[in-house]
């Protein structure tokens, strides 16, 4: 789970500790009922598009020995992927969405050079 942002450098700090609120709270109450199907209609339409599209399946069978994936894997993922429950999405954000395994990167840009540009 990630969350990426981009926020004025001065509201970094600020910003970093409302985001990781928002997904401690997520985390701990998860998604609604509505949300869930949103996603399941987005991911519904998702792998419905890709499928149709022949790159998909040439990713699809490269790869079939290498991940060990069978064609009854790929034919199933539609029901994989929105069958999940919001009790099972909170269930696995609680294992992941802990202290122990939180990772913080924030980048800020160069302070300006005082050194002005030569215009030659």
């Amino acid at each position: 789970f990630a969350a990426v942002f981009t926020a004025d450098p001065g509201e970094a700090a600020s910003t970093t500790e409302l985001v990781r609120a928002i997904v401690e709270q997520f985390a701990k109450d998860g998604p609604t009922d509505a949300e869930m199907a949103t996603v399941r209609k987005q991911f519904a339409n998702l792998i419905e598009t890709q499928q149709k599209e022949p790159g998909y399946w040439s990713n699809v069978l490269a790869d079939l020995d290498y991940h060990g994936t069978r064609l009854s894997d790929v034919k199933e993922a539609l029901e994989a992927y929105t069958g999940y429950t919001a009790r099972e999405l909170r269930a696995v954000l609680n294992d992941y969405i802990t202290d122990r395994r939180h990772i913080q990167v924030i980048a800020m840009p160069k302070a300006k050079s005082q050194t002005p540009l030569s215009a030659d």
